[in-house]
């Protein structure tokens, strides 16, 4: 499973996708993070995962952008 996963990664070129986020990233900390990014296939780790995009979302749009 997880060669097919890799493969579908490389085919997607989702390291290209990681380093265009990482260029306009604010800070050398956020790029590391960025750089530490990986695909997730579990259901419940994607449902945790846009969970915390939506309240981050909601962070931003209330309190503006958080400070890390």
């Amino acid at each position: 499973m997880m060669t097919n996963f890799k493969k579908a990664s490389e085919i997607l070129e989702f390291n290209k996708i990681l380093e265009a986020i990482a260029h306009i990233a604010p800070t050398e900390g956020s790029k590391a993070k960025i750089a530490e990014i990986e695909p997730v296939c579990d259901f419940e780790s994607v449902k945790k995962l846009l969970r915390q995009t939506s309240d981050a979302k909601e962070m931003i749009i209330k309190k503006a952008f958080p400070p890390f």
